[in-house]
């Protein structure tokens, strides 16, 4: 994690109940007196290293439709609206199964 007066970087890595790998960076800069996500990316692999899913908004896929926001997945790139990490745990929630043991 990196804080600066105006600006921020912050890096998460960790493993799912399901042995899965889910990682995320954010880079937030203050204007106008409001955090706004300069650039993100969220990366959800199985245990074994594949890849299930990344949003990004790295601007490398300019024929997306919803340039420079994109979803990575196993096959292909299509288009994804600006994502958040509350809408991502919200996918990552509806795919895995979760037992009252792991909300403990």
């Amino acid at each position: 994690m990196e804080v600066g007066d105006e600006q921020g970087y912050v890096r998460i890595k960790c493993k799912l109940s399901n042995g899965d790998i889910f990682e995320f960076a954010e880079y937030v800069i203050i204007r106008k007196s409001k955090i706004c996500v300069e650039t993100y990316t969220f990366h959800w692999q199985t245990a074994d290293g594949k890849l299930r899913k990344r949003w990004d908004n790295v601007p490398h896929h300019k024929d997306v439709d919803t340039f420079p926001n994109h979803l990575h997945l196993p096959e292909k790139i299509v288009g994804s609206p600006s994502m958040t990490l509350k809408k991502i745990l919200a996918d990552v929630e509806k795919t895995l199964p979760i037992n009252d043991k792991d909300r403990t």
